[in-house]
């Protein structure tokens, strides 16, 4: 319950500090975002988590921040990799177990346990500002008959 009070002070003397005691000035936000009134308990949809809603205004004392979010109008959501509005379909994919996200700015075949070290040209048109990417993990191949990353040493045995 002394957690909760305190979270509660400190949501409460940040609106005070930063928003209700100085109405004069509001962010100027960037054309892919939209100005909105906002606190410290709201969440606004993320690639990471889209399904957020704005609803905890309410229940968070109807304390106001003037903030700049993505503009949802645009069908735009905040990429938290990269601090930048997206439009949802364009968002860097959940990786699944074996996986981690990286940044390829060249994209090259992936090693799989069918070929575990594969070729790639050198004369490929490589991309400076690279997108994250779901590859397998150091030590993981991906097994091409089920689409998983497994353990080196599981690779099921060419037959």
């Amino acid at each position: 319950m002394e957690k909760v009070a305190l979270l509660f002070v400190l949501c409460l003397s940040c609106v005070l500090v930063f928003g209700q005691n100085d109405r004069t000035t509001t962010p100027s936000c960037r054309k892919d975002q939209t100005l909105v009134c906002t606190n410290p308990c709201t969440t606004v949809p993320t690639c990471q988590n889209p399904n957020a809603t704005r609803e905890t205004l309410i229940s968070c004392g109807g304390l106001c921040l003037h903030a700049c979010v993505c503009d949802a109008k645009q069908g735009l959501i905040l990429d938290e990799n990269t601090q930048k509005c997206v439009k949802k379909e364009d968002c860097p994919p959940a990786c699944k177990p074996g996986e981690e996200k990286r940044c390829i700015p060249c994209l090259c075949h992936e090693a799989t346990c069918q070929n575990p070290k594969p070729s790639c040209r050198k004369d490929m048109i490589c991309s400076e500002d690279c997108r994250p990417f779901c590859v397998c993990k150091q030590g993981y191949l991906r097994d091409n008959s089920t689409g998983t990353c497994v353990p080196q040493d599981n690779c099921p045995s060419a037959a």
